[in-house]
Parts: structure tokens; sequence; C-alpha cells
């Protein structure tokens, strides 16, 4: 991480928790409707994580330039999954 940018804790109890119980409790309501393995959020989770990695072009691009990569990604991962009964 970078060393110029130190987590508070009102950061820390403010937007990150909002946005990780945010992640879960959309990700919670997606398995109870979509009845897939958890094996699934994990490799969806995974494929999120890889946008963010230091040498990805997607943390290397300005913001515009991430949305597009963003949404290039999510359609290939919708792709590349596949959900019970449809191997």
């Amino acid at each position: 991480m970078s060393e110029k940018w130190k987590l508070t804790e009102e950061q820390n109890t403010g937007p990150i928790y909002r946005v990780s119980k945010f992640f879960i409790d959309e990700l919670n309501e997606l398995e109870s409707e979509l009845d897939f393995p958890d094996e699934f959020i994990y490799d969806l989770m995974e494929a999120r994580r890889n946008l963010w990695s230091l040498d990805s072009r997607h943390a290397q691009a300005s913001s515009k330039e991430r949305t597009l990569i963003s949404d290039h990604a999510l359609d290939r991962v919708g792709q590349e999954q596949s959900c019970p009964g449809n191997t």
C-alpha cells in the first residue's frame, strides 16, 4: 500500500465499513436468489480484486478509463462463470 495514504479510524468505521457491509449484503442476496456455490462468489471477488493489482491496466488508468475497463471486466466474468445446471 502507498506509504502516503493511511486509513483513519473515521474512514474505517464510516465509508469502509458501509461499503464492506453493502458488498456482503448484496452477495448474500445474490446467493439466495441464484443458489450458486461459494466458489462462484470467491471467483467473482477474485476477479474484482485483480482489477486493483498494482500492475493491472485498471490500477494505472484514469478514472474515466477505469469505468470502461471495469465494465469490460464485468462482461468477461459473467461469460467465464458457470452456475449450477449450466455446465
